[in-house]
């Protein structure tokens, strides 16, 4: 299927969804992916087009640092490698946090933590990434 067309069905799709969660109160995330899960949305210029073109209140989107870095967009993670919890990457945590602040973020931020080698002990890796943020952003 052409871009093009996949792009038109996308943006119906979506604000088809947009339509009955906005309804309901609900508000839908849409992440960017990276290029060999998806050639629709894998940067932030096709992102913001899609909020665009779709325009509903309920869509909202985040940020996946890992694609971000794949992208060659800055806000991101050194390693594309995986989904590290808090600690155990490079990321500059601090320096996203005043980015944030800077331009008055107020909304919400979470933690995937996805990575194959945390599969055996989900909960530690929850538990360290909290502590880590205890530690060293939220003192």
């Amino acid at each position: 299927i052409p871009r093009e067309d996949s792009w038109k069905r996308a943006v119906e799709t979506i604000s088809k969804v947009c339509e009955m969660a906005h309804k309901r109160g609900v508000t839908i995330l849409l992440e960017q992916l990276q290029p060999y899960e998806s050639n629709l949305l894998v940067n932030l210029p096709q992102m913001k087009a899609m909020l665009e073109e779709v325009n509903s209140p309920a869509l909202k989107t985040c940020v996946d640092l890992v694609a971000m870095e794949v992208a060659h967009e800055n806000f991101a993670d050194g390693d594309p490698s995986g989904h590290y919890i808090l600690g155990d990457g490079n990321y500059p945590l601090k320096e996203y946090i005043k980015i944030l602040e800077k331009h008055n973020y107020t909304g919400i931020i979470d933690l995937e933590i996805n990575d194959s080698i945390y599969w055996d002990d989900p909960h530690s890796s929850v538990e360290r990434s909290v502590d880590y943020l205890k530690k060293n952003i939220f003192k």
